[in-house]
């Protein structure tokens, strides 16, 4: 058989199981895309009572013990197979594995989810699925314990709206989109009033550049890394109520593009802010009113930030136990080093 005419056979499977999914939205389909003789681990971490599992190709089975973990299938043939799961699934996550290199080889498989079913997704749900490229559109996922932890971790070519996402309930979106390098879709409307940790959420996510002003950021305690190689991110964040923040490291450290106000935000609870600003070489604006009394730590904050040459001789750095390479390649001259350098 021809690549053309496997293709062709292909897609005219998995049309004929999409059609089956659009009329019944209660089972948990996905599509995968396999070699002959691979053998496909389908992450179940958690589930209530008996599931059944439909592979696409002929086969099934029924799960009711063992390590839900660890369910796999072997195709004999190469191509591209639906996945029906009846039943449910308290906690799927494509992290089954110690490290990224495993998680990939049997994540990059995943091409689409149809339909969630009665799933709940667990931490980096589809981490390392650098291959998908679609989710059932309108509708909003579970997530075990109101956490989004990493949902798009290295998920390289994911880039569709998930604005309409019920996000009310979620407490936890670290490393949501860390390296998925592709997204870039807006998120201005999620409700992010529960969150308490947002750190390292855009963590080189290269292309996103889309405003979260809007966001409710008032219970969240944690921004370290939140934009930390995100390249082309400049968008106002002056609205942000971050009084409760503590850890602010990191935060904009590799974001090259990244040059907004950000006077107005409450610091008065941040005691970490090493690397904040480092090699984020377009920043340059006022910051001297910045409440800086709790702070301990501002090593390399300002380092290689060839732009930045604001004053900030108004600080309050009197808890401040280290301030080693403050400035260090950045924009400003050791003779205008802020007075608290100098004494």
């Amino acid at each position: 058989m021809s690549e053309h005419d496997l293709r062709k056979d292909e897609n005219a499977s998995a049309h004929e199981q999409n059609d089956e999914v659009t009329r019944d939205n209660a089972l948990f389909v996905s599509e995968w895309k396999v070699k002959a003789g691979e053998t496909l681990e389908f992450p179940i971490q958690g589930r209530e009572g008996e599931i059944a599992i439909d592979w696409g190709d002929g086969s099934s089975d029924v799960i009711n013990s063992g390590n839900d973990a660890y369910i796999s299938h072997q195709y004999r043939r190469r191509g591209i197979y639906t996945i029906k799961v009846d039943g449910t699934i308290t906690r799927w996550s494509c992290n089954i594995h110690d490290n990224d290199k495993d998680n990939a080889m049997n994540s990059s498989k995943l091409i689409e989810i149809l339909s969630y079913g009665k799933t709940s997704f667990g931490p980096y749900a589809f981490s390392c699925a650098c291959n998908l490229v679609a989710l059932p559109e309108g509708e909003s996922p579970r997530f075990f314990e109101n956490r989004m932890v990493g949902v798009f971790y290295k998920a390289s070519r994911f880039n569709q709206s998930i604005q309409h996402w019920d996000t009310s309930s979620i407490t936890d979106m670290s490393r949501m989109f860390w390296d998925a390098k592709s997204f870039n879709q807006p998120l201005g409307k999620w409700d992010t009033s529960n969150v308490t940790d947002m750190s390292g959420m855009f963590t080189g996510a290269k292309s996103f550049k889309q405003s979260l002003n809007d966001w409710n950021t008032s219970n969240v305690t944690v921004m370290c890394y939140m934009f930390s190689g995100a390249k082309r991110f400049n968008q106002p964040l002056n609205d942000w109520n971050t009084s409760r923040v503590t850890d602010m490291s990191y935060m904009f450290n590799r974001a090259k593009s990244f040059n907004q106000t950000l006077d107005n935000w409450n610091t008065s609870n941040v005691t970490n802010m090493s690397e904040m600003f480092s090699n984020a070489k377009s920043f340059n604006q006022p910051l001297d009113k910045w409440n800086t009394s709790r702070v301990t730590d501002m090593s390399n904050m300002f380092s290689g930030a060839k732009s930045f040459n604001q004053p900030l001789d108004n600080w309050d750095t009197s808890n401040v136990t280290d301030m080693s390479n403050m400035f260090e390649n950045s924009g400003l001259d050791k003779d205008d080093y802020p007075t608290f350098l100098k004494e």
